[in-house]
């Protein structure tokens, strides 16, 4: 369940966090994401990208390792706060013998 105390971090965060630069950086590189409405293949605008960082926090709060990642978006949760972050490149080559 997402208490108040959560959805005031998720806010916070939203408002931290910077829309414009990630809306440009997907525009830059032709990155999108299919419009579930439409079926339309379109770089995002503002909106649709905090309602994702938003549902992605969610995720985040309710999984059970506290870590959800959609669209870009990677959230954590660690001691009770919440971090989001928007991930352009990542790599673990040893995940694949160590996992």
């Amino acid at each position: 369940m997402i208490t108040q105390s959560k959805k005031e971090q998720i806010e916070i965060n939203l408002e931290d966090l910077d829309l414009k630069v990630i809306q440009k950086t997907m525009s830059h590189f032709g990155w999108t994401w299919k419009d579930s409405k439409t079926g339309e293949r379109r770089v995002p605008d503002i909106k649709d990208i905090s309602a994702i960082a938003k549902e992605c926090m969610e995720k985040a709060w309710e999984s059970e390792n506290k870590i959800a990642n959609i669209g870009g978006f990677e959230a954590i949760v660690e001691n009770g706060v919440i971090e989001i972050r928007f991930i352009l490149t990542k790599a673990n080559p040893l995940s694949n013998l160590l996992g």
